[in-house]
């Protein structure tokens, strides 16, 4: 379900002038509580007259910023990010773009997300395990290619970088339990593998591309 989230005030808020404009938010959930791995699309209006703006996630309760890309140009107004799996619980987070050659001008998404993780569900009876599975990434570090094993049915099969932008995107049949992946066009770094399995369980490899 997308959950849309529009901005319509002109004001000024800690030395930064926020413009009348739109800033949207699509995921899969269905509120404005996000899971930490999912992933998101972010667009926004012409508003700014920007030609390449800044993407950011703001956290109001710690108050920092986090970049999310740079140098995104102005034809393209749209992102799809990956939340890092890594990322602190919040209840706090509003996405922001910036004017990356004037940094005053910023716009927004009104209101704020929650970034958390399913509290778990306990009751008087001894519950299993979350059925899940591992997912295995070799060679370690890699340099053209790897070869990705799981143990449960998953979904699509993620490439995110540092900054929990998705890179690659796999899709393997359900039926499949090992699928090899080309990397030969992605930088030196460190990525992180993701999937979920069919319980909802993000599974998680880390990536080291070394050449």
């Amino acid at each position: 379900m997308k959950t849309n989230i529009i901005i319509c005030l002109v004001y000024v808020l800690a030395g930064f002038v926020l413009l009348r404009a739109e800033v949207t938010v699509h995921s899969a959930e269905s509120s404005m509580s996000l899971l930490p791995g999912s992933v998101v699309t972010i667009r926004w209006s012409d508003d700014l007259e920007a030609d390449v703006v800044n993407v950011e996630l703001w956290d109001g309760v710690r108050g920092t910023t986090a970049e999310i890309a740079n140098n995104v140009t102005r034809q393209q107004r749209e992102l799809t990010w990956t939340i890092p799996v890594g990322i602190t619980d919040g209840r706090r987070y509003r996405f922001v773009v910036r004017d990356a050659r004037r940094p005053e001008r910023t716009m927004a998404s009104i209101g704020f997300h929650a970034i958390m993780r399913p509290a778990p569900v306990t009751t008087s009876v001894r519950q299993q395990a979350q059925v899940g599975g591992e997912l295995d990434v070799m060679p370690r570090p890699a340099s053209e290619q790897i070869h990705l094993t799981w143990t449960q049915p998953v979904g699509r099969i993620e490439i995110v970088d540092a900054r929990g932008v998705r890179v690659k995107l796999v899709s393997p049949g359900e039926a499949t339990r090992m699928c090899t992946v080309d990397v030969a066009d992605l930088g030196v770094g460190a990525y992180t593998v993701l999937s979920r399995t069919r319980q909802g369980q993000v599974l998680q490899s880390p990536l080291i591309i070394n050449r």
